[in-house]
């Protein structure tokens, strides 16, 4: 089972006590997340957020933030952590999940140990969250590998420094990857709707040979 071969250890006292509350960690950087999420946690699960600076961004920022502190705090459990990336900034660890500014917000998960990731496709929504939450730790979600070669936040950037107009520039020599990054995306994504579609062909027949 999923979560026995990436979670299970002998577990403590301690293992059972859960945080009255939990605040979102804000991934600046590779370092910052390799500190807060690491191979001890069960899962991350990271909100990819439009941290620009305008009115309607901060504005759906904070409509944001709620949401994903609340499912947070509905998923109180040691072992596993919520924060946020600034997606309009971090725009090389952004592309790699087809998160850019018409599709914000998004959300990953990232499981430490097993170096996997996956990805939420749906609205932004607390129920949302949660169930994608579930099905991952119950292993009905299909990962990917988490390549730290290819998939990092970039240390020697201040995203407050950023200009308006500069935030979805990226680097000339980065613009090869995230190339490569996006039609990777894009075919899972499609691979993603496919099965969906047939999922739901199945069930539209079985249906009818029910009603018969």
């Amino acid at each position: 089972m999923f979560i026995d071969t990436y979670f299970v250890k002998s577990l403590t006292q301690k293992d059972f006590i859960v945080p009255e509350s939990k605040d979102l960690i804000y991934f600046s950087n590779n370092k910052a997340l390799k500190r807060d999420c690491h191979s001890d946690l069960k899962l991350c699960l990271i909100g990819l957020l439009d941290g620009r600076t305008n009115k309607d961004s901060i504005s759906t920022f904070d409509k944001h933030i709620r949401i994903l502190e609340s499912s947070a705090n509905s998923k109180l459990s040691k072992h596993i952590e919520f924060g946020w990336v600034n997606a309009t900034c971090q725009t090389n660890f952004s592309a790699h999940f087809n998160a850019h500014p018409d599709n914000l917000p998004g959300v990953i998960a990232l499981i430490p140990k097993a170096k996997k990731y996956a990805i939420m496709y749906g609205s932004f929504e607390k129920e949302n969250i949660n169930g994608f939450v579930d099905r991952i730790l119950n292993g009905k979600m299909h990962l990917d590998d988490f390549d730290n070669d290819k998939i990092y936040l970039k240390n020697a950037i201040n995203c407050l420094e950023i200009k308006e107009e500069e935030v979805f520039v990226s680097d000339r020599e980065d613009d090869d990857i995230i190339k490569e990054l996006l039609q990777e995306s894009q075919a899972k994504r499609e691979e993603f709707e496919e099965e969906r579609e047939k999922i739901l062909k199945e069930k539209k027949k079985k249906k009818k040979k029910d009603d018969l």
